[in-house]
């Protein structure tokens, strides 16, 4: 354990020294020290983009029923589109949508458009 903070120790300390030179005296650098300088910036760059590990589905959502028993909407049919995505992240998984009603009774006083979203943590 103790010789693997050592390199990490002496490699801080090498990543640091150039910021105390002052740029006068600084010696021009190599085609090669310029190449491993560039390799170390998009090596970082590309450390700092790096999102964390998720799983994630586009969903498209159809339900076609009827409505049978209440003599005021017999016979009547119900249908509804929905457009969410569901995933997880880490722990968490979660699901977003929206959806509308394509056909429904007269008489259904329910809003023509909702949406809403689900968050779950497994431990």
């Amino acid at each position: 354990m103790i010789s693997n903070k050592l390199p990490s120790a002496r490699l801080l300390a090498v990543a640091l020294l150039p910021l105390s030179v002052s740029p006068a005296q600084a010696a021009p650098l190599s085609q090669q020290e310029q190449l491993d300088q560039s390799r170390a910036q998009e090596a970082a760059r590309q450390e700092r983009l790096q999102f964390p590990k998720q799983k994630a589905e586009l969903y498209l959502g159809l339900d076609v029923g009827a409505v049978y028993g209440a003599d005021l909407y017999n016979g009547h049919v119900l249908a509804g589109a929905a457009l969410g995505v569901r995933g997880t992240v880490n722990d968490i998984s979660y699901d977003v949508f929206a959806a509308a009603s394509i056909e429904k009774p007269e008489g259904f006083h329910t809003p023509d458009a909702t949406c809403g979203f689900s968050l779950g943590w497994r431990f």
